[in-house]
């Protein structure tokens, strides 16, 4: 059997990915630059490869000794503010390395590349509930250099066999359900990671980016997605790949808006401790309200989410940042 190369598989996503995966029975590999990721998160069974995913004689090694025929590329920069102030490593990293591992990708003869996108992509739209058929607006260079990533992926010449997923996600919060899995890049952190460091008594206080949106309570609404029902989401479209279904795009969110004080209310009910919040203002690239119309992959795979519910989300997130080790 034809393994699986998964880049980026010592973050947060990947790691859990490569749980999810392992269902499947085929080998797997890791690539990582562990610039961000833990090498803990990998499990020991893996083959684990240190090194830059467009490293072509690094990936000519690999492929020489566990032949792949699929790839799923978490590799990222994944801050909207970061992207503002450093405009070109995104677009080098995002954008640049997607394109050239595409095309390594394709003169190896990979047959399914599942790309790890966002709906940042789509920026400020008129109706908050975005389809795949949305016009795509992003607001920063995060979204627009995934974007741009995107549409080289599914430019790949007709003469090429492989099929390409992009899968748009929304909000990704929570841990695994062993509770011994979850956020642990302190470099990049959600909603819902740090208000679970601010009940865990690990942060002194929630600073509110922005409110007098134009949304119920003035804060910013979003869609979260538990981090398992995401990465079972590139099982079950890859399975589809496999069963000849067609290169497409594919939202990954519950499609339940919360808003950012939702969230905190959430997290205190479930940890039973009160978080201290302070308002602040807009960030630039930040939009009032997204969240996710996911018909089309309910429709098209197998993909039916087991931790749709914010509570759950949340106790998980503090649960396991009351025993994450420390990097």
């Amino acid at each position: 059997m034809s393994a699986i190369l998964v880049t980026g598989a010592a973050g947060y996503i990947g790691s859990q990915a490569l749980r999810v995966f392992a269902e499947l029975g085929r080998p797997l590999i890791a690539l990582d630059d562990f610039s961000t990721g833990n090498r803990w998160a990998i499990p020991p069974e893996i083959s684990v490869f240190e090194g830059d995913f467009v490293d072509h004689e690094l990936l000519s090694a690999i492929q020489a000794k566990i032949p792949f025929d699929t790839i799923i590329h978490f590799a990222a920069k994944t801050s909207v503010a970061e992207s503002v102030s450093r405009p070109e490593l995104y677009e080098r990293e995002n954008f640049e390395k997607t394109r050239r591992l595409g095309e390594i990708a394709q003169s190896f003869g990979v047959r399914s590349f599942i790309f790890s996108s966002t709906c940042a992509v789509y920026g400020a739209t008129e109706r908050a509930r975005v389809s795949e058929a949305t016009p795509t607006r992003p607001d920063s260079p995060y979204g627009s250099t995934k974007l741009a990533a995107e549409r080289a992926l599914f430019s790949m010449p007709p003469s090429s066999r492989m099929k390409v997923s992009a899968l748009r996600y929304f909000n990704v919060a929570g841990a695994s359900p062993e509770e011994d899995l979850g956020q642990a890049n302190e470099k990049v952190q959600s909603l819902v990671s740090l208000c679970a460091e601010a009940a865990a008594g690990k942060r002194s206080e929630i600073v509110v980016h922005g409110t007098d949106y134009p949304t119920l309570d003035g804060t910013g609404v979003r869609d979260y997605i538990h981090v398992v029902d995401l990465a079972r989401a590139h099982l079950d479209v890859l399975r589809w790949l496999e069963q000849d279904g067609n290169s497409e795009i594919f939202n990954c969110g519950y499609g339940r808006p919360f808003s950012v004080r939702e969230v905190i209310t959430a997290m205190e009910a479930v940890s039973g401790k009160k978080i201290s919040v302070r308002s602040g203002p807009r960030r630039t690239g930040d939009i009032p309200a997204i969240y996710a119309d996911s018909s089309k992959i309910r429709r098209l795979t197998d993909w039916s989410p087991k931790y749709d519910d914010l509570r759950e989300i949340c106790r998980s997130a503090y649960v396991w940042e009351l025993k994450r080790p420390r990097t």
